[in-house]
């Protein structure tokens, strides 16, 4: 039985129940069999079952000589089964082949339901291949037969059968126009034709992964250069938004650990300019959008026909481009008010401000009632659920801030007080508790400098709160060992931390890292922002290694993690709040990071692990494989 043929079997199907072979097809295993196959190739035993599909379409196809052949499929049967159909019928190798139906040139994956192909339809067979010569980069030739009608791609399909080399590696080029050929385009575009020859090289995939963790993929080729087959590197490209937060923002007052930015300074706008009887007709303010007010107009010097109104520009220039001067127009209906010149001496204004110590406490109270809101909570919510949206909470509290400001009747320059009260009222405890944000600011410089040595201190591991390790227990000789801190409720170690993985996957053979979980840096009972991650303060170490773990599994960290000791030492000691990396080496800092402007930026650390291993490596030199690898 083993011997017989897959087609001496369809006979007996038929014999016994009237269905001709031609329209049988059989399958076993998921595997279409082979009519000249032998069962015993297929190891078909005895008690196997053999699945039978109907063929449901007739197919004609029409040769050169006017022949026609009649085949039978599925509607699930692509033009590629046609093809070898035909091979075995007319002995014209597949390659050779080409289907045109409806005037259109079918393409070999396509199926007969996707090409709209019925019972009884006929396909034209057209043999008009030529042999296409393709140049790879070690001088070889690879000779293809394809049509006209065939595009790159296609092409690059055979080129991958016949050298083994995936599709989006290939770059043709046609050495007749020293052009890169696109896929989609068919040889005939390009006028390419028999006894022509193309140009292959390799292309360098390059993987791009987004903030929110996504990879592209990009095929990326230089006709300049040879990229040797052994040398294909694929590396990985972070792409990362600028992402903010902790006391490091604008919103907080705050442009470095001490710094303030400075109130800015403004003159007194004439008392003439804010009392005058004649009316703007025909002019509507670009701001509050009112036509017909009585008093100045004032004229932006850089854009043309932009005016604010009296009230707009008191309230604030800042409306506008803060870089813009305005000029005065005081009567519209004299022309010669419209300065030909920028005046030397722009417009300035006195903003709106709160002059009393109650009133910038009533807008520090309200302020802080706004930030708790569930309205303001649930925007946080939004723009933290989706990293790609360009927006951050930052964001969020900028707009809030300046709509209270409006809403108490100040100029948007109050918003600068409103986020330097607590420095300007410094010794008043009230200024001290009030706003979140200074309540529990635990933002330090610190005291650590590079080239001395680290301070020790307890951790625990996330497995057993029973255990305490030792941080200099983590050193070992000769091998830089990275430090940073963070939690899982800080937004910026959530979109980020699909680089830490890769930063550390790139360096692990040579180098040990640690994450340290630290107190929550907006645990939903201290400091919400949209609770996202809805983790409260820890108020036990087993909540703290609960919500280390929770971290790892939720952002998939590789790097090992420690906690913090409930006496919050090594967050005292390395102050990494909001976020720093820390190298030590032999016992010393050979890096103390410093936040830049509260983003996560990798440069000092990449650059301080490269300078280390090349030091000491013995392959130091630029032109090293090695050195050349960490440069990638």
């Amino acid at each position: 039985m083993q011997n017989n043929t897959i087609h001496e079997i369809k006979r007996m199907v038929q014999e016994r129940e009237g269905i001709p072979d031609y329209k049988q097809r059989l399958f076993f295993d998921g595997k279409r069999l082979d009519d000249n196959t032998i069962l015993k190739t297929y190891n078909i035993q005895k008690g196997s079952t053999l699945e039978l599909i109907l063929t449901t379409i007739k197919l004609y196809v029409k040769t050169q000589d006017e022949k026609a052949i009649e085949l039978y499929l599925t509607e699930n049967n692509t033009i590629h089964d046609v093809k070898e159909m035909v091979q075995k019928c007319i002995d014209i190798p597949v390659h050779r082949q080409c289907f045109l139906f409806g005037g259109k040139q079918l393409d070999d994956s396509s199926t007969m339901k996707c090409c709209n192909i019925q019972n009884e339809s006929t396909l034209v067979l057209t043999t008009t291949s030529f042999k296409l010569c393709v140049k790879t980069q070690d001088g070889q030739i690879v000779e293809i037969y394809v049509t006209e009608y065939n595009t790159i791609r296609e092409v690059k399909q055979m080129i991958q059968k016949c050298e083994g080399i995936p599709i989006n590696k290939q770059c043709l080029y046609s050495l007749l126009y020293r052009k890169q050929l696109s896929d989609s385009n068919t040889l005939k575009y390009y006028g390419i034709r028999e006894g022509a020859t193309l140009e292959l090289l390799l292309a360098i995939i390059v993987r791009v992964k987004t903030l929110s963790g996504k990879i592209l993929t990009l095929s990326i080729c230089d006709n300049s250069s040879i990229f040797p087959r052994e040398s294909w590197n694929e590396p990985t490209l972070h792409l990362v938004l600028r992402l903010r937060g902790g006391m490091f923002d604008e919103t907080s007052g705050r442009v470095d650990f001490n710094a303030l930015p400075s109130l800015m300074q403004y003159m007194h706008v004439p008392e003439r300019h804010l009392v005058h009887d004649k009316v703007h007709a025909g002019i509507a303010c670009n701001y509050c959008g009112k036509s017909e007010w009585k008093g100045a107009r004032y004229k932006c010097s850089e854009c043309f026909d932009y005016d604010l109104c009296d009230d707009c520009i008191k309230m604030s220039k800042l409306l506008h481009d803060v870089q813009h001067n305005f000029s005065e127009l005081l009567d519209p209906e004299n022309q010669n008010d419209f300065p030909k010149v920028v005046p030397v001496n722009p417009v300035t204004i006195v903003p709106i401000l709160p002059t009393k110590k109650e009133e910038m406490l009533n807008l520090l109270q309200e302020e802080e009632k706004r930030r708790v809101s569930p309205e303001l909570q649930q925007k946080y919510y939004e723009v933290g659920s989706d990293p790609t949206s360009g927006k951050d909470w930052m964001d969020v509290t900028d707009q809030m801030q300046h709509e209270l400001v409006r809403e108490f009747g100040y100029s948007d320059e109050a918003v600068e007080l409103l986020r330097r009260a607590p420095q300007l009222y410094k010794d008043d405890p009230a200024f001290q508790t009030t706003q979140v944000y200074v309540r529990n600011n635990i933002a330090s410089i610190g005291n650590l400098k590079e080239g001395m040595p680290a301070p020790d201190c307890s951790l625990v591991p996330l497995n057993n709160d029973k255990t305490i390790t030792q941080l200099r227990s983590l050193y070992q000789p000769g091998r830089p060992l990275v430090l940073l801190a963070g939690s899982h409720t800080c937004p910026l170690y959530r979109y980020i931390s699909h680089v830490l993985n890769d930063i550390y996957k790139k360096y692990r053979k040579d180098v040990d890292f640690y994450m340290i979980q630290i107190r929550e840096a907006h645990a939903s009972d201290v400091w919400p922002i949209g609770n996202i991650v809805n983790v409260k303060e820890h108020r036990t170490l087993e909540e703290r290694l609960t919500a280390a773990r929770n971290m790892v599994e939720a952002t998939h960290l590789k790097i090992s993690v420690l906690a913090d000791t409930m006496d919050n030492t090594f967050l005292k000691l390395y102050s990494p709040w909001p976020f720093r990396f820390f190298v030590i080496m032999d016992g010393n800092f050979k890096l103390v990071g410093m936040p830049k402007e509260a983003r996560y930026d990798t440069t000092d650390l990449v650059n301080c692990l490269d300078a280390l291993l090349d030091e000491k490596s013995p392959e130091s030199k630029p032109d090293t494989p090695l050195h050349k690898k960490r440069r990638i």
